[in-house]
């Protein structure tokens, strides 16, 4: 299978095993969201695998991107004590704000993740232009950094939609309301806009 080939078989091995772990998990405590989050990731997986066959992303990004699936996992279902809990909120990683003034857990694994996708999208118009154009080096201009932030974005709002379904499917979820989405999308700006400001000043450099 091609996620076990020699390039991705550590990290195929790394994602199966938290995945395997969380699933369990989910399934002794009867944790339907969490189930409801799997289906989700599995299809995630599936699409990265087949982004990969054409563009060959670098072994930090599917690193980076193997960890952004545990930290999703673990946030959905570690238990953490009340006094780091955001108030009124279920004791699980995804709330945990240490500080009223700090950000909490879910919005900072949202600057991680929509930072991410900058270079996910990068990875994938370089390996583009280069197939049909020639082009060696993608330049982080102008218009590929609207490119990089919108499309990280947008992305951004697709996970928002899959949050809202969920909301819409399950019984009990640790979605939150509209706040929280406004937050997610926030986060999600602020992570793509530090992403490309690291990737034009590495080009730069």
């Amino acid at each position: 299978m091609y996620c076990f080939s020699s390039r991705l078989r550590y990290i195929a091995a790394f994602v199966l095993a938290y995945m395997a772990a969380g699933v369990s998990y989910a399934v002794i405590n009867g944790n339907q969201e969490f189930t409801f989050y799997a289906v989700v990731m599995v299809v995630l997986i599936a699409v990265t695998l087949f982004m990969d066959k054409r563009v060959t992303f670098s072994p930090a990004v599917l690193w980076a991107l193997a960890f952004w699936g545990l930290f999703h996992i673990s946030g959905g279902i570690l238990p953490i004590p009340e006094a780091i809990t955001e108030p009124d909120k279920s004791q699980v990683l995804y709330n945990m704000r240490p500080f009223p003034w700090f950000p909490k857990y879910d919005q900072i694994i949202h600057v991680y993740g929509f930072g991410l996708t900058v270079f996910i999208t990068y990875e994938a118009l370089s390996a583009h232009v280069k197939a049909r154009y020639g082009i060696e080096t993608l330049q982080v201009n102008a218009a590929v950094i609207a490119i990089l932030v919108l499309t990280s974005m947008g992305l951004g709002c697709v996970n928002e939609i899959i949050e809202f379904l969920a909301t819409l499917s399950l019984p009990e979820t640790n979605v939150g309301g509209y706040i929280n989405t406004g937050w997610d999308m926030v986060s999600n700006t602020v992570g793509a806009i530090l992403a490309v400001i690291y990737l034009r000043f590495r080009k730069s450099t």
